[in-house]
């Protein structure tokens, strides 16, 4: 059985918190730091999206949204890209 997703919900949600952790990974601050926001923003796409939609599915989405775009910042910065 396929689970509907509010795409919505998710796209409101983690793209915002997505781009600000990106922003907070590719400045030159320090490594406690980044991994605090990284930590607070997870927290707070995960928070948002169980509260206002109540499924597993759509946190667990959010969630990773947002640590593929730190991810994505962090390996271009690493390699020079950016």
């Amino acid at each position: 059985m396929e689970e509907e997703y509010n795409w919505n919900l998710i796209i409101k949600t983690a793209l915002p918190i997505s781009a600000v952790e990106a922003y907070l990974f590719y400045i030159s601050i320090g490594d406690i730091w980044k991994w605090l926001s990284l930590f607070i923003g997870i927290l707070l796409a995960g928070t948002i999206i169980y509260m206002n939609g109540r499924k597993k599915g759509d946190t667990f989405t959010a969630i990773g949204i947002v640590f593929l775009a730190v991810l994505i910042a962090r390996f271009l910065k690493g390699f020079g890209l950016i």
